[in-house]
């Protein structure tokens, strides 16, 4: 592509409406001027919120949020330490057009919290890095056969999908995790990435209810349906048995509800598999990683080292009971447990024996 490129369908926008009511609080300016962006999108558009964050430690991520008929789409990508937000935006609004090129969606608005990527973009014909690039040779794919519309609305001032990308952005930067290679972050890209298209296949969530054009439809039969429901069942015993906290006060044990976790648990299961699987595909095309030096594990084994650190953070108690209560909320330490010893992929790269704990004998598994 050459400065002589011409992308006829892509609109790239920083401007915002100046139809203001004056007087308003600045924070209610900004989410007037925003809303009057999104309430002027077609309705059949496929609509994509786009954001970065950097934590005071230097950890950087980026957050992708976009609403279909078919469901949620939700990820989270850690990018490398000391990445810049203005890069991690930029890393945000090339993930969300890789899922525009993927939709049979004509028309696509990528929604941005970042002015400046925006301001950067509109220069395309000198932009030298490769992640800029990698955006250009996008939308010229994207532009062959569809609108394009890229628009920067202020952040954080109460547009739900808006604060929904922010806060996957901000999801990766709690947990110092295991980098030790470069296909380590790979590895932990695709399992936060599938998590929510598997979530969308729970019976409380509307993803089975319509067809892949996006009318509704409940495609499911009705022996699916039992054996889901059945399979469901059995996810919801396993971590009824699971302890969430021991009261302070009376000393009782408060155990996980099963029922009100189960759309969560669900998808953690089914989410870890599919990133286990894609690993052991990028094995097959490329062949296996070097084992560290000093390190007693092997690649399998870091796979799962690095989905337990995903779970790690300091938990305030107080914060637990507050949901606890109701049994929504669960320490990490059962959430993690649960997911993993219902897969036996875990207990063959860990050698487990059929009687130990983590390697159950009656697995809870979807699929």
């Amino acid at each position: 592509m050459g400065p002589n490129t011409s992308f006829n369908h892509v609109n790239i926008r920083e401007e915002l409406s100046t139809n203001i009511v004056k007087g308003n609080h600045h924070m209610e300016l900004l989410r007037y001027m925003a809303f009057e962006i999104i309430n002027d999108i077609p309705a059949q558009a496929l609509v994509i919120y786009t954001d970065g964050s950097r934590s005071d430690k230097g950890r950087a991520g980026s957050g992708i949020y976009c609403n279909t008929p078919e469901g949620d789409i939700r990820c989270s990508i850690r990018n490398s330490d000391h990445c810049s937000v203005f890069r991690s935006e930029l890393i945000a609004i090339r993930k969300a057009l890789d899922y525009a090129l993927c939709s049979s969606i004509g028309i696509t608005w990528i929604l941005t919290g970042s002015r400046s990527s925006i301001q950067y973009l509109k220069n395309w014909p000198k932009i030298v890095d490769k992640t800029g690039q990698d955006i250009v040779s996008k939308l010229f794919e994207l532009v062959q056969r569809k609108s394009l519309y890229l628009q920067w609305i202020p952040s954080l001032v109460g547009v739900y999908s808006n604060k929904t990308a922010n806060d996957l952005a901000r999801k990766v930067l709690l947990c110092n995790y295991m980098r030790n290679t470069k296909l380590e972050a790979k590895k932990k890209k695709r399992e936060l990435c599938h998590f929510n298209i598997v979530f969308n296949s729970d019976d409380n969530v509307t993803g089975r209810k319509y067809f892949k054009n996006g009318k509704r439809f409940d495609w499911w039969s009705d022996d699916s349906r039992k054996a889901f429901q059945t399979k469901t069942q059995c996810i919801i015993d396993q971590y009824n048995t699971y302890l969430n906290y021991r009261d302070p006060k009376n000393s009782a044990d408060v155990m996980v509800d099963g029922n009100k976790t189960q759309v969560e648990n669900l998808a953690d299961s089914a989410g870890l598999k599919l990133a286990y699987l894609a690993y052991q595909t990028w094995v097959k095309l490329h062949g296996s990683e070097l084992k560290l030096p000093g390190l007693k594990y092997n690649q399998n084994q870091l796979f799962w080292i690095s989905a337990g650190r995903a779970l790690c953070e300091e938990v305030n108690l107080d914060y637990i009971m507050k949901g606890g209560s109701n049994g929504e909320y669960f320490l990490p330490e059962a959430r993690l447990n649960g997911q993993i010893s219902n897969l036996e992929e875990f207990a063959k790269d860990f050698n487990c024996a059929s009687d130990q704990f983590m390697n159950r004998k009656n697995k809870c598994q979807i699929w």
